[in-house]
């Protein structure tokens, strides 16, 4: 029977002033990608709301990305998708207008992230709180990146068309594993 490692930290960050971007080095001795996070974005769009976050992988922002996703906004089953996109969204983040101490989180998982066929992301989106205690939405995300290429590097930028930066005291880490 195969020994299972354990996962490694590859990246862990505490965003300390407010940032429009990050970019996370990935490093190539591992099999599997996992990153989480929790956090906020200082948009203030006339609505309370979740603002997405969106990725590229290795400074590609051609439309090689595509999504689909099911979900529950206050009860209510939402689907979308969307086969040619110049980014993917991998998470969510509450923007700066929702309730008091609220944030957003996800999970996702990138399996195989070095092998030459286009690379998978699964995101599990929860936890959101809009402007009441019962404004909740779950997400089941997954996307593609259509190359073959490994995956070097992942830029993150709040989305959606809502502007603002990713907001200090947000967390976000990346582990590997073999």
């Amino acid at each position: 029977m195969a020994l299972m490692m354990p996962f490694q930290r590859v990246y862990d960050r505490e965003i300390d002033i407010d940032t429009a971007s990050l970019t996370i080095p990935i490093p190539s001795d591992f099999t599997h990608l996992m990153m989480v996070g929790i956090g906020r974005t200082t948009a203030t769009p006339g609505t309370p709301q979740e603002q997405s976050l969106n990725v590229t992988f290795n400074d590609d922002t051609a439309t090689n990305y595509q999504w689909s996703y099911i979900g529950s906004r206050s009860g209510v089953v939402v689907l979308d998708d969307n086969n040619s996109q110049s980014n993917l969204a991998l998470g969510m983040f509450n923007t700066d207008n929702c309730a008091a101490n609220s944030a957003s989180s996800f999970f996702c998982w990138f399996p195989h992230y070095n092998g030459n066929f286009w690379k998978m992301c699964l995101s599990i989106i929860a936890g959101q709180k809009t402007t009441t205690a019962n404004g909740t939405e779950s997400t089941l995300m997954t996307g593609f990146w259509k190359s073959t290429d490994p995956i070097r590097s992942m830029q993150i930028v709040p989305g959606g068309g809502l502007g603002g930066n990713l907001k200090a005291g947000s967390l976000i880490t990346v582990y590997g594993m073999n």
